[in-house]
């Protein structure tokens, strides 16, 4: 719900200069904008039309690329960064506004008020993208120290660290009792930690106000409108706790159970709280002691669910304690881990010497994690060193769709997906998986 607030900024401002008009552009193909700037190699707006494309497209990696070039082509000219920043906000890219509008600010002389308020407003709702730390906290942009503290509350709140996102929140409203950043925040932090009747008396408090830039007013007229939905939500959050207590009872009554380790580990997941579930979930494999049919059937509880994390490690135990052949414990093993290179924590888990992950398998984990953090460039490197090698393995050629997919290529990408389909032993669940990737293709389409 915060992704898409543009602030509409007055076509005249204090100060020494007048900010221009946002410049509206749609999006266009990538070829025509790479073709004008073929053209124009030196003009830094279709530099930065070609970054929002790329943008759009899933080509972090490039878009990084032309936001630079557009940066350095504008030669500190704070007409074009505002432009810039304008445009990127437009598409709520807000991780490169804020760039934008901070490089505008450090060539006036004499800034306006608001343009220190489009700044706020970029770096603040920056803070949720996954590049954040790197375009702001590990630069040199020279942002105001309390928002840069607010920035980083906002990560821990997007990691559900809510001890470190009330540290950082403390830290500001001690230096700043009345920034209203600061304070928004706090109804942020209040509705997630699910402490409601606090969180909406602060976002009240806030409301009334008359000292608050616009952009906050739009958030807090957002939160108004989800008022019902974070109303509801505690509900649910509170049948989650019960669920956990449940399961810790069950626990605490037979603590050598692995399946009663299971349960509790499904409940901590469920609830956001993933090291507490890992922790868990490792103590049931403790506990099931080599047993392989014990080790087949907790993953499948997890696969059941999804929680590939922990399915993949229950799925490899059974196999490496196996004394026979289990036929189709390859196939369940392969999806598990290929689902399970969405978590954050995939590589850490899978790497470890006890499961006897299978190298390649451990190849395409890294492949695909590189996949979700945008780096595609990378990602289509190993990838194409690992098909010259094994040129037969189906997710590696269902993980090729997938990139192509993600690069705007779906004609390629389809033709992957078709040739998969005409496999004869193909894994059901990769045949499965290769239908997910048409629909999702022609919604992209």
């Amino acid at each position: 719900c915060l992704g898409g607030i543009v602030v509409k900024r007055a076509t005249e401002s204090p100060g020494p200069m007048e900010l221009i008009e946002s410049v509206e552009r749609e999006i266009r193909e990538v070829s025509d904008v790479q073709a004008d700037v073929g053209e124009n190699p030196g003009d830094p707006s279709l530099h930065m039309e070609l970054a929002i494309v790329y943008w759009e497209s899933g080509q972090f990696q490039e878009a990084k690329e032309e936001a630079t070039k557009a940066f350095d082509f504008a030669q500190d000219d704070p007409q074009l960064y505002i432009e810039f920043g304008d445009m990127l906000a437009g598409h709520s890219i807000w991780v490169y506004a804020a760039p934008s509008y901070i490089l505008a600010e450090r060539n006036i002389s004499n800034p306006p008020e608001e343009l220190y308020d489009l700044i706020h407003q970029a770096v603040y709702l920056a803070a949720f993208d996954p590049m954040a730390e790197e375009m702001l906290l590990n630069s040199s942009l020279d942002i105001e120290p309390e928002m840069l503290e607010l920035v980083e509350g906002r990560i821990a709140l997007m990691n559900n660290d809510f001890a470190q996102a009330e540290h950082f929140l403390n830290s500001v409203l001690e230096k700043q009792p009345d920034m209203p950043e600061a304070h928004l925040f706090e109804v942020e932090l209040l509705m997630e930690s699910c402490d409601i009747e606090t969180a909406l008396q602060a976002l009240q408090d806030l409301e009334e106000r008359d000292d608050l830039p616009a952009w906050v007013q739009q958030e807090i007229r957002q939160m108004r409108q989800e008022e019902v939905s974070y109303i509801d939500a505690p509900i649910k959050d509170v049948e989650d706790q019960r669920g956990s207590a449940e399961a810790m009872q069950k626990v605490s009554d037979n603590p050598d159970d692995p399946m009663a380790q299971v349960n509790l580990a499904i409940a901590y997941w469920e609830e956001g709280r993933t090291q507490d579930a890992k922790n868990t979930a490792y103590h049931a494999f403790d506990l099931t002691e080599g047993d392989t049919h014990l080790y087949r059937e907790i993953g499948d509880i997890f696969a059941e669910r999804q929680i590939w994390l922990f399915a993949a490690p229950a799925y490899l135990l059974a196999n490496k304690n196996a004394t026979g052949t289990d036929g189709d414990i390859y196939d369940l093993i392969n999806e598990a881990v290929y689902f399970a290179a969405f978590e954050d924590e995939a590589l850490e888990i899978l790497d470890d010497p006890r499961l006897d992950l299978n190298p390649l398998l451990l190849d395409l984990v890294e492949i695909r994690h590189d996949m979700e953090k945008g780096e595609l460039d990378r990602a289509e490197d190993l990838l194409r060193s690992f098909l010259d090698h094994t040129p037969d393995m189906v997710e590696a050629h269902l993980l090729e769709a997938d990139l192509l997919g993600k690069r705007g290529e779906f004609e390629a990408a389809k033709q992957i997906l078709l040739d998969l389909q005409r496999e004869e032993n193909l894994p059901e669940w990769v045949r499965t998986q290769t239908q997910e990737l048409w629909r999702k293709f022609d919604e992209q389409e």
